[in-house]
């Protein structure tokens, strides 16, 4: 299947891509390769992604915020985010690790281990700019999975991989929240309400298209939570809602297996000729002549 189509790419689909034989359907680890070679295409990925810049630059949109980086740059995806590859330089690589919860549940690790780590929550910053200290601590441990899993014959080669990992993720947390903190330490009354804001879009935005859905949540009112968004970021609640679903809807259409109501339906258009409309004023394009253009792509 042609990845341009999927809406969902597995770490099977990644797998096949970058040929990795010896990876599973739930873990993978690379050597260095330009994992973020598939350009312009919105899609989610089902598991969670790691990966260590080794030199180049690469500039990718995550839940519709632009992010660039560069040797040693750590860049981490979550399946709940959108991603969206816009550039990246010809001399660009970096070694990556993808995994699902299941690995780590098939692997006596407790799954729910993730949910306790900053970098995995919606609103984390997914772009972060290590020092060459932190960089290297975390290429030695990268070499050290990568080398690991290819020794295919060891009969305990995936429990020794899943701690390895473990150890890779705690190394990393205690990385981010250093630099984390900073950031956080200078976020105004505002920039914070702004960050919550996304935090909860990127979680309901298929069920809830409303502003004033949002602003309950948050105990403001929806002209406060509006005004707010629009003097921080310069788009309004409303507008970021509307671009957070037309951007789901593009990765929708490329699947040929939905037919365009049931897109609508996912979204929660209540027909599909409301959805066509919204899809035409934010996109320039009717849902058809979109996913016609896109498949003229593949």
């Amino acid at each position: 299947m042609a990845v341009s189509r999927l809406t969902e790419t597995t770490i099977a689909n990644i797998k096949e891509i970058y040929q990795l034989d010896w990876s599973t359907n739930d873990f993978l680890v690379s050597d260095e390769q330009n994992f973020l070679r598939i350009h312009d295409l919105p899609m989610h990925i089902d598991g969670y992604s790691i990966g260590i810049c080794s030199r180049g630059t690469a500039k990718m949109e995550v839940n519709l915020n632009v992010y660039e980086g560069g040797a040693n740059s750590m860049i981490i995806t979550t399946p709940h985010q959108v991603l969206r590859v816009i550039q990246t330089s010809e001399d660009f690589l970096c070694r990556f690790i993808v995994f699902s919860k299941r690995f780590l549940a098939a692997n006596y690790i407790n799954p729910h281990i993730l949910d306790t780590f900053q970098f995995s929550n919606v609103n984390a910053i997914p772009v972060v700019h290590l020092d060459v200290s932190e960089a290297n601590q975390l290429k030695e441990l990268f070499i050290y999975i990568w080398r690991r899993f290819q020794e295919v014959s060891h009969p305990f080669r995936k429990e020794i991989t899943g701690n390895l990992l473990v150890v890779l993720l705690h190394d990393f947390e205690a990385i981010y929240q250093k630099h984390f903190q900073v950031v956080q330490k200078k976020l105004s009354r505002k920039e914070e309400l702004n960050r919550q804001f996304h935090n909860l879009l990127f979680r309901h935005f298929k069920q809830e298209r409303g502003v004033r859905f949002y602003a309950d949540q948050m105990f403001v009112t929806p002209k406060y939570l509006t005004e707010t968004v629009k003097y921080v970021t310069g788009k309004s609640a409303g507008e970021w809602i509307d671009a957070a679903v037309a951007v789901e809807a593009q990765a929708l259409l490329k699947d040929p297996s939905l037919t365009i109501q049931q897109v609508g339906n996912l979204l929660n258009f209540p027909d599909q000729s409301t959805f066509g409309k919204f899809f035409k004023k934010e996109v320039g394009l009717s849902p058809s002549d979109y996913r016609h253009g896109a498949n003229l792509q593949v």
